[in-house]
Order: structure tokens, then sequence, then C-alpha cells
């Protein structure tokens, strides 16, 4: 797939989902893409500020990690 992103700022992460299906991306702009495989074009655009993202990150370390003993 090659498809060009309209990110402002320079690309910060790349990820693929499991499956290899989809990409997303995220940049020092406040935008972040996601990608299908058969599409040229983003199919999403997220408006997030870093506060959200920090809040996110949280959540999800929170869910992964074990009750202390």
């Amino acid at each position: 797939m090659v498809a060009r992103l309209q990110h402002i700022g320079a690309v910060t992460a790349v990820a693929f989902s499991e499956d290899n299906r989809y990409v997303v991306t995220a940049s020092s702009d406040p935008h972040s893409y996601r990608l299908d495989e058969e599409e040229s074009f983003p199919l999403r655009v997220w408006l997030l500020q870093p506060a959200d993202l920090m809040k996110e990150v949280a959540e999800r370390i929170a869910r992964l990690t074990p009750p202390e003993c």
C-alpha cells in the first residue's frame, strides 16, 4: 500500500493492526490517521491533544498491570 498523508509535522509513530489490515500514524501536529490496506486515502482523522493521549496510555497500562499480591 502506498498512501500520501497530509501530516503537517513530522510523523512520530506508526503502528499496524495484528492482521496487517490497518496502519495508524501519529505526528507532531495534532492529527492521527488510520488507513485501510485496500484504500489509498485516510478513512478517519482524529484531532488529539497530548493530554488525551497520556490519559489513554495510563488507562491501558492500568488494565494491563496485574494487581499487587
